[in-house]
């Protein structure tokens, strides 16, 4: 019989959706994911439902301080062999949910960071209080299992899925875009291939896109910068330029979230340039055998942050150094040699079979789920 899996989130955003489809489809794996269907005003949108996988309504707000998702607690404790729970301390209802799972003989996953951006002494305790309780957990990067072990985690526990897009549509995105055709794109917007700089996400402060517009008035002045996003922050940005004297040389094209109307960008650009905290758009652009500019500050980047290795896939500037930001921009763009090494390493993290991309995290999470099913079934 396959094993019934409930995996509980507070919403299923786009990027998600691939992993979930994926898992739906392994033979051996009857999966449900509970989450949030209704539309909602958060920024970060989630699916109203999906027919690749079986999802359920399970309501969730913010209270306060608090994550409060009622269902977590029914999903752990009836109908289910194996349950998922978001690994966040802030939930009122993981510990209850914890303790029902056991008590009814349910194997118990958590599933998230495993670290905090502001940690603490306190927090940390906590949040490894509650994996104790847990059968095992699903992490993001080797990096982030080691420190758990190291705090005294049993490493059998832990599983690592390394967070990743899905590589597939950027993949058909590229084929349809040979260099002849992106050429002619750039030509009508009056660009040429790797004279500008790229920038893919929200205009949000963390980003610190002014830093990249900063160092762009002092880069030769055939250098563009692409911004491709929207947010807060645009008008200040806008107005930043302008007193730099560099309006002309920034161009704002909004949000792009298609990969097919993306990838003439990405295919044309010298480098991604995100001067502040980065996440999955790493591997995004990777994707795209494009390096990556960024702050050589780890700790406000995601865990997607090990997939880069400075000086082979992209490079690191020191946090809050424009001219040395300036610099490694020119390292990149300047150099046709470098760019290319770089390019073709950037591709490989996310293509190796134990790279950072989508079967690798199926992988760990089946990894995880055989462990909990064995436990369980006292294997």
């Amino acid at each position: 019989m396959p094993t019934r899996l409930r995996i509980v989130q507070p919403l299923i955003p786009k990027y998600r959706e691939p992993l979930f489809a994926a898992l739906a489809k392994v033979p051996d794996l009857d999966l449900e994911v509970w989450a949030d269907l209704a539309p909602s005003g958060r920024s970060l949108k989630g699916a109203t439902g999906s027919t690749a996988f079986r999802c359920v309504q399970a309501d969730y707000r913010e209270r306060g301080p608090f994550l409060w998702q009622p269902a977590m607690r029914r999903a752990a404790s009836e109908g289910t062999d194996v349950v998922i729970l978001p690994w966040n301390t802030r939930y009122a209802h993981l510990l209850p949910s914890l303790r029902a799972a056991r008590r009814r003989g349910i194997g118990t996953i958590l599933w998230g960071h495993g670290v905090g951006k502001r940690e603490t002494p306190l927090r940390r305790r906590l949040r490894n209080a509650f994996l104790h309780r847990a059968d095992a957990a699903i992490v993001y990067s080797p990096g982030i299992a080691a420190t758990l072990a190291s705090e005294g985690i049993d490493r059998t526990k832990l599983f690592v899925a390394p967070n990743s897009v899905d590589q597939a549509p950027i993949a058909a995105a590229t084929r349809s875009w040979p260099s002849e055709r992106v050429i002619e794109f750039l030509g009508e917007r009056g660009l040429m291939p790797q004279r500008y700089l790229l920038y893919v996400a929200r205009l949000e402060p963390e980003k610190k896109l002014d830093r990249a517009i900063r160092a762009l008035s002092t880069l030769p002045s055939d250098l563009t910068l692409v911004v491709v996003g929207d947010g807060p922050e645009r008008a200040p940005l806008e107005a930043l330029a302008s007193s730099l004297g560099v309006r002309d040389r920034v161009r704002f094209e909004g949000a792009i979230y298609d990969d097919m109307a993306l990838a003439p960008w990405m295919l044309g650009a010298a480098l991604l340039v995100h001067p502040g905290a980065i996440g999955l758009s790493l591997l995004h652009a990777f994707g795209y055998g494009l390096p990556v500019v960024t702050s050589d500050d780890r700790l406000p980047h995601g865990p997607e942050i090990e997939a880069l290795v400075d000086g082979e896939n992209s490079l690191l500037y020191r946090d809050g150094d424009l001219a040395d930001l300036a610099a490694k921009i020119r390292q990149i763009s300047e150099d046709s040699t470098l760019r290319a090494r770089l390019s073709a390493n950037a591709r490989a993290t996310v293509e190796r079979a134990d790279g950072w991309n989508l079967g690798a995290m199926v992988e760990g999470f089946r990894a995880a789920i055989r462990h909990v099913t064995a436990l369980r079934r006292g294997g």
